[in-house]
């Protein structure tokens, strides 16, 4: 039971060798950060409660002795959308370096809803492989819009 609800933990732990969504940024390079760690899922609605990870194998080689997240999301109902959507409301990240030890809380509030208009070249492939541009053949390549 999480705040009354009944849940579904699922265990997760990141597959090696495969990308992961979440990196740490130090002194110029990105390190990928592979997370082990519990999402509790409604059990009547299937929506993801809580999450909370932490690092799946150790990381003091470039510093970082612990890395833990713990994230509690609530219903949230935007305007324009019909039924609520369970959105993050809190985050807490602790963090722990040899020298260090640094925790922030992060409450998230007031969500809007946004749109914008987005247009595709209809020369312009996408590739799903790498997300690289690719032209047909015998199209020409599109014109660079760059300020001088």
């Amino acid at each position: 039971m999480v705040d009354g609800r009944p849940v579904i933990p699922i265990h997760f732990a990141h597959i090696p060798g495969r990308r992961t969504p979440a990196a740490l940024a130090l002194r110029g390079r990105t390190y990928p950060l592979d997370l082990q760690g519990t999402a509790w899922l409604d059990r009547v609605t299937d929506n993801v409660v809580k999450v909370e990870a932490n690092l799946l194998r150790d990381m003091s080689d470039v510093g970082l002795r612990s890395l833990d997240l713990h994230v509690e999301y609530k219903s949230i109902s935007l305007k324009g959308i019909s039924a609520p959507m369970m959105l993050p409301a809190l985050a807490e990240v602790n963090v722990s370096t040899p020298k260090q030890h640094w925790r922030n809380t992060h409450a998230f509030d007031h969500y809007r809803t946004f749109s914008t208009d987005v247009e595709q070249d209809s020369n312009v492939k996408i590739r799903a492989e790498n997300n690289k541009p690719e032209i047909s053949p015998g199209d020409s390549a599109p014109e660079s819009k760059e300020k001088p």
